[in-house]
Formats: C-alpha cells, sequence, structure tokens
C-alpha cells in the first residue's frame, strides 16, 4: 500500500506539473497500478526550465529514493531498511574513529609497561650490582683467609724460630713491586734484615722499621740492589750454593749468581734458602730451576728461578726473626 500511495503520489505531482507548464500532455499513467502516457505539447523551452530548477529536481530524487527504499523494505521481509542502513552508517564511522582510539589507548598502555619494565629493571640491576658485590667481599674474604691459613701453618712448621704473623696495610702502585707496608713493628720486636714470607715462598726482607709497622723490600725489586737472599738448590747428597740478588722483570723471575761453573743443575730442582747469612733458616722455599747458562764472566753459573710465591696478592706475610732472639725470649 506504500509502494502504491507513493507511486500514485509521485505520478500525479509530475502529471500536474508536465500539463501545466511542459509541452507534453499526460494522457495514460502505469505506475502502481495506473497507465501513464503523455503527448508533446508546445513550448519545449519549459521542459528545460524543469530539469533546471535545482530544488524540484532534488524533490523528485529524493521521492525516487524513498520509493526504492520502501520498494526493497517489501522484498526484505518487512525490514526496516532505513534503520538498517542507518546503522551500518554509524557502525562504519564507529570503525572509522574507533581504530585511531584503540591504537592511541594501545599505544599508552605499551608506554606504561614500558616504563613499568624500565623501573623493575633498575631494581634488578641494582640487586645484581648488590650480588656482585657480595660476590667480590666472599671471594677477597676467602683469598684472606688462604693466606692466613697458609701462613698459620708456616708458623707451626718453623718450630725453631719465632715468626709473626702481620696483615699487608699499604702498597702504593707505582711501587708494587719494589716494597709494601705491614702492620707489625718494634713492638713486637721486628729488626731490618729478617726474612718476609707470603703466599707459601720468600718474599723479601724488612728494610725499615718503626714502633707499629715496617717496610719490606721484595726480591721482585728493580730498583734496589742490597735485597740478595743466601740460596741453595739439593741435588742428591750435594748442594750447590749461591745468591739471589737479581729480578728479571721481562721473564718474571728471579736470578741466582755465583753458582758453581761444573754444577749439575737441572730444570725443576728446589731453590731454597740456605742460612748460611746468619738472618735466618734454610730451607724456606724460593721458587724453581727455570734454565741454567753460564754467565758473562765465565767464571761462574747463572739460574734462572720462578718464584714459589705469587706477589701480585699479598694479604698476609710471615716475618721469620733470628734463631738467637728467638732463644732469648
Amino acid at each position: 500500500m506504500f509502494v502504491f500511495f507513493s507511486n500514485s503520489f509521485f505520478v500525479f505531482f509530475v502529471y500536474k506539473k508536465f500539463s501545466k507548464n511542459s509541452k507534453f500532455v499526460m494522457k495514460k499513467f502505469v505506475c502502481g497500478g495506473m497507465i501513464v502516457s503523455c503527448e508533446r505539447r508546445q513550448g519545449g523551452k519549459r521542459l528545460n526550465k524543469f530539469f533546471n530548477n535545482r530544488k524540484l529536481l532534488f524533490f523528485v530524487v529524493t521521492m525516487v529514493v524513498f520509493i526504492a527504499l520502501a520498494v526493497l523494505s517489501t522484498f526484505n521481509g518487512g525490514q526496516n531498511t532505513v534503520l538498517s542502513t542507518g546503522n551500518e552508517s554509524i557502525s562504519l564511522v564507529n570503525r572509522i574513529f574507533g581504530k585511531p582510539v584503540e591504537w592511541v589507548n594501545g599505544l599508552g598502555e605499551s608506554i606504561s609497561r614500558l616504563f613499568s619494565t624500565y623501573e623493575e629493571n633498575k631494581v634488578l640491576k641494582s640487586h645484581i650490582d648488590h650480588l656482585f658485590e657480595l660476590q667480590s667481599k666472599n671471594e677477597t674474604l676467602e683469598k684472606e683467609n688462604e693466606q692466613l691459613k697458609k701462613a698459620l701453618e708456616l708458623k707451626g712448621n718453623l718450630s725453631d724460630y719465632t715468626t709473626v704473623v702481620s696483615a699487608v696495610i699499604a702498597r702504593t702502585p707505582d711501587m708494587w713491586n719494589e716494597q709494601l707496608i705491614i702492620d707489625k713493628g718494634t713492638d713486637a720486636q721486628l729488626q731490618v734484615g729478617m726474612l718476609v714470607m707470603g703466599n707459601n715462598g720468600l718474599i723479601g726482607r724488612i728494610i725499615s722499621v718503626n714502633a707499629t709497622s715496617a717496610k719490606v723490600g721484595l726480591l721482585t725489586s728493580v730498583q734496589s740492589t742490597n735485597i740478595s737472599v743466601s740460596a741453595m738448590i739439593q741435588i742428591g747428597d750435594k748442594t750447590e750454593y749461591g745468591v739471589i740478588n737479581k729480578y728479571d722483570s721481562k721473564s718474571k723471575m728471579y736470578v741466582m749468581s755465583n753458582v758453581r761453573l761444573d754444577a749439575d743443575i737441572k730444570e725443576g730442582q728446589n731453590v731454597m734458602t740456605s742460612g748460611m747469612n746468619g738472618v735466618g733458616p734454610s730451607s724456606l722455599a724460593i721458587g724453581k730451576v727455570s734454565s741454567v747458562a753460564v754467565d758473562n764472566t765465565g767464571l761462574f753459573k747463572e739460574v734462572m728461578v720462578t718464584p714459589t710465591s705469587d706477589h701480585y696478592d699479598i694479604k698476609y706475610v710471615t716475618v721469620i726473626k733470628r734463631g738467637s732472639e728467638s732463644v732469648s725470649q
């Protein structure tokens, strides 16, 4: 019914316009059950005027659209096509404007997660740094305990001599291989010339002392020439003697000089203190033979000795007192 009345109204409107203003005379109509026909009338210019009338043309087009929508609603089982079209339009608008909004919201969440992750990483980094610090401290304490244990064991082995275990309190980088300072002095009956052990090997002797500290000259010194130690190499039932009075910084070895030319010294043999100078016990470990050669004079052999002690990392030392002083105490 809606289609019929709509079409009838449209045809009636067009009939009135055409029969009155145009050069056509409407005779018959076929629109919504009616037959429509027309005849030519004079005055064709009025038809052009009709098409030039924008308001009228817009109205006609609008009516055609509504009629078409009505027809579609009839074929769609009575569904409201206008409402469906409106819903689709709204849905399209939502999709057009909704995607940027969703993207902005997602970007905000991503930025929030980024800052949250950054803060978590800062906390984790601080924990890791703290763990590394604790690990470093533990390793340092373990090394110190190991060195202290060795120093105490050495003290127990030297029962014939009085020993003093002392901690290293100063060692400057520019004099690292030259000397170090320990926390014992004349208050502990330490004197110049006493031998000093560290890391299970001889490392030097005391070169100066005061009430509460002492300076130890190291065998690795390349500046001092007055730090020498009498040494020996035990070869079966024979003993070869010499003096360690030089350090080769390139090979990182002691140089044992004044060894007999015919001494049968071989690589790997032990080098120890001889005690011949009366300032310390014999048989303190110094190192092992690395190589043997004739010296520049051609009168003696020169022995290169690999140190037993690690001179780089020294935390505790053991000072060996003279035998006569041990007895007096």
